[in-house]
């Protein structure tokens, strides 16, 4: 985006948040009419985002645990499973049954055991995860891309 390469995703947060690389807030101080069509833009998403959270929430108990230390394949995996059962509830409760199954073959997890280069691993990537640079980069780089986008300018 704008010339510089993202190789992680990141979260829409407000305030209370950190300064930290996967973390994008809204800006406070709103004079200048790109932060302004940014900052509508991205409460909207997070509003929206929140409320889905909010549903998956209220119905799996494993979606309000932290999840800090487990695999991003894992939570992956743990997030469309709710995903697909709060869906299979809804057409259930609706009346509208399908047949759901997996037909990919995928195998089951196995367990991965802790090393030293592991730990190191997740040093470092805790290390970027709290990059500072990397959260206001990405930030002004998102506002000019919503403005490039709202004015039909690639």
């Amino acid at each position: 985006m704008n010339s510089t390469a993202y190789t992680k995703g990141y979260y829409l947060t407000d305030g209370i948040y950190l300064e930290w690389a996967t973390f994008v807030k809204a800006f406070s101080c709103l004079e200048d009419p790109k932060r302004k069509l940014f900052k509508e833009r991205q409460e909207s998403a997070r509003k929206d985002f929140e409320w889905v959270f909010g549903v998956l929430q209220s119905r799996w108990t494993i979606v309000r645990g932290p999840a800090r230390y487990w695999y991003k394949k894992k939570l992956k995996q743990i997030m469309l499973v709710c995903i697909v059962l709060h869906n299979m509830i809804v057409e259930y409760e609706r009346g509208h049954v399908t047949n759901w199954y997996n037909d990919e073959g995928d195998e089951a997890a196995q367990p991965i055991y802790g090393s030293n280069r592991g730990f190191q691993d997740y040093l470092r990537t805790n290390s970027e995860l709290r990059d500072t640079q990397v959260h206001h980069q990405l930030r002004v780089d998102l506002v000019e891309h919503i403005w490039r986008q709202y004015n039909n300018n690639p």
